[in-house]
């Protein structure tokens, strides 16, 4: 198959896999506490450069789907494509892409420190992004007897934590899982 098409079907494929994911836990995937499954694939860009175009694409298409306004769509989508660059770059730099052959398998990928760093910008975007704009335009009743000062504090802490458990819990394993099949496919091309 030709490579520019292959891409183009990958992209297409991780972006609509984000959205079904999203719609699948849609009741929790918005709002002060979200829990979305689909953020495990925030670790695709690093495997494929398709998954730094994919996943905000899956945002855009997810948050428009919720109706969360333009504001979720436009700041949500560029977290996104800021932590999937960072990732992309970082797993660049610590030599853990497939194509780069220094990582062996996705067993391997356990024992190496810098693999623990990849969901670090999908976490940190999304909580200092998304979790300075929620309690300004998506306010939690819960909070709202909190300073506002501290209810934006809550909702950073809570986007990283359900962010981090997301994506340690999901993310890293669904790497080291397909991890062969894209390093396989590295070396073909």
């Amino acid at each position: 198959m030709n490579k520019k098409v292959y891409r183009l079907v990958e992209t297409a494929l991780f972006a609509a896999l984000y959205v079904v994911l999203t719609m699948f836990v849609a009741p929790i995937a918005t709002g002060p506490l979200q829990f979305r499954i689909s953020e495990a694939l925030m670790i695709l860009p690093a495997l494929t450069p398709t998954g730094v175009v994919a996943l905000p694409l899956g945002v855009l298409l997810s948050n428009v789907l919720l109706n969360m306004g333009w504001i979720d769509i436009v700041f949500g989508t560029l977290a996104t494509a800021l932590a999937a660059i960072v990732t992309r770059y970082l797993a660049k730099r610590c030599k853990l892409l497939p194509e780069q052959g220094q990582i062996q398998s996705g067993k391997a990928l356990w024992k190496k420190k810098s693999f623990y760093l990849l969901p670090l910008p999908a976490i940190l975007f999304n909580a200092f992004i998304v979790g300075v704009y929620l309690p300004i335009f998506f306010p939690d009743p819960n909070m709202k007897d909190l300073p506002f000062y501290l209810a934006m504090i809550l909702s950073i802490l809570s986007l990283a934590l359900s962010e981090a458990l997301v994506v340690y819990v999901f993310g890293l394993p669904l790497m080291s899982g397909v991890y062969n099949i894209y390093k396989k496919q590295a070396s073909r091309s």
